[in-house]
C-alpha cells in the first residue's frame, strides 16, 4: 500500500476487497451511530486502516478548538473500540479512552490531509452546513446545494460495492476525503465563502442561455465548466478568470468569445464599476480596484436573495 499523500485512488481494488470481514464488523459496531458520528468513525477507520503501524501522525500542537468536556458530551464513542480485532495498532501513550471528537480535535492521522480532518471534526456543528448524502449529485444539483451555502459529503456503507465503486478516478475514501477537502475551502474563510456564493449566483442566472447550451456541444468546456461549478472552490476573483479563460480557449475567437461575454454580462444586471471590472478580467487593464469591485459584487450578490446561509 502506497504511503504517499492523498490522490485520486487513495486505496486500490485489494484493499476493499481483504477488509470485507473488517467492514462487516464495523458496520455491524456503528449501526446505532447518528448519520454524523458514522462519517467520522468510518473515515477514521478505513484511514487508519490503510497504514494500520503507521498511521498515527501524534498529538496536534494547535488544536481546532480548546478541548473541553463538551467535546466529550457531543459524542460519547471511544475510538480505541474501532480497532479492537483489527490488525490497526493503538501507540502505548495514546489515551484508550479518547472520544470521537477529542480524537479529532487531539490527533492527526497520517494519511488524511489536514483539511480533511479540520472539515471532519466540524462536521455536525451548526456553523459548518455540510450535507451528508449517499449518491454523487450531478454538477447542477451541486451549483445549487452551493448557492444555499452548503457542501456535501457522498457518503453510504455498501461496503461490499467499495471494490468496483469509482466516483472518476476516485475509490470510496478517495471521494469522502475529496468531499471533506472541498468543504474546507468552501468554509474556511468566511469573506470567500460568501463571494463563491455570489459567483454561483450569477453562473445559475445563465445555467439555460442559448450560448451556453451551444458552448455544452464542447466537451471540453463542458467538462471545464461543470468542474468550475461543482468542483472548484476559490475565490471568486479567481474563478472568473477561470471561466473567461475557459469561453476563450473553447471559442478560440476574441471577437466572438468577448460578444458572449459582454452578453453574460448585461443578464447579470451590473453597475457599470462591476460591468466594467468583469470586461476586463484577463486582460493588462486588469487591476487591484478591478479585483476589488468583483469580491465586493459577488459578496453583495450572495445575500440579495436571502439564499446564503449566514454563519
Amino acid at each position: 500500500m502506497s504511503k504517499d499523500r492523498y490522490r485520486p485512488l487513495f486505496c486500490t481494488q485489494d484493499f476493499y476487497l481483504a477488509h470485507q470481514t473488517i467492514f462487516k464488523m464495523w458496520k455491524q459496531q456503528f449501526a446505532d451511530f447518528t448519520t454524523v458520528e458514522k462519517v467520522k468513525a468510518w473515515v477514521i477507520a478505513l484511514t487508519c486502516l490503510r497504514r494500520p503501524d503507521d498511521w498515527f501522525g501524534g498529538a496536534r500542537p494547535i488544536l481546532f478548538v480548546e478541548a473541553d468536556d463538551k467535546l466529550s458530551l457531543l459524542s460519547p464513542i471511544t475510538v480505541k473500540t474501532f480497532f479492537d480485532e483489527t490488525q490497526i495498532a493503538w501507540p502505548k501513550n495514546l489515551n484508550s479512552t479518547a472520544k470521537l471528537n477529542d480524537f479529532l480535535n487531539c490527533y492527526r492521522i497520517k494519511p488524511l490531509p489536514e483539511s480533511a480532518l479540520r472539515s471532519l471534526f466540524k462536521l455536525g456543528q451548526k456553523n459548518f452546513p455540510l450535507l451528508i448524502i449517499d449518491h454523487e449529485p450531478t454538477p447542477l444539483e451541486l451549483l445549487n446545494i452551493q448557492i444555499r451555502g452548503q457542501r456535501i459529503i457522498t457518503f453510504n456503507e455498501d461496503y461490499e460495492t467499495w471494490p468496483d465503486k469509482l466516483y472518476g478516478e476516485r475509490d470510496t475514501l478517495s471521494f469522502i476525503i475529496h468531499d471533506l477537502i472541498h468543504a474546507d475551502h468552501f468554509f474556511k474563510d468566511e469573506k470567500q465563502h460568501q463571494g463563491q456564493i455570489g459567483f454561483y449566483k450569477l453562473i445559475h442566472t445563465i445555467y439555460h442561455d442559448a450560448d451556453l447550451e451551444k458552448l455544452f456541444l464542447n466537451e471540453k468546456f463542458k467538462s471545464g465548466f461543470e468542474y468550475i461549478i461543482s468542483d472548484m472552490n476559490a475565490h471568486p476573483v479567481h474563478l472568473f478568470q477561470t471561466f473567461k479563460a475557459l469561453l476563450d480557449l473553447a471559442v478560440n475567437e476574441n471577437q466572438m468569445s468577448n460578444a458572449i461575454w459582454n452578453r453574460w454580462i448585461i443578464k447579470w444586471n451590473l453597475t457599470s464599476d462591476q460591468a466594467d471590472s468583469v470586461q476586463k478580467i484577463n486582460t493588462q487593464l486588469f487591476f487591484d480596484i478591478h479585483a476589488n469591485h468583483i469580491e465586493a459584487m459577488c459578496f453583495k450578490k450572495s445575500c440579495e436573495t436571502g439564499l446564503a446561509i449566514q454563519t
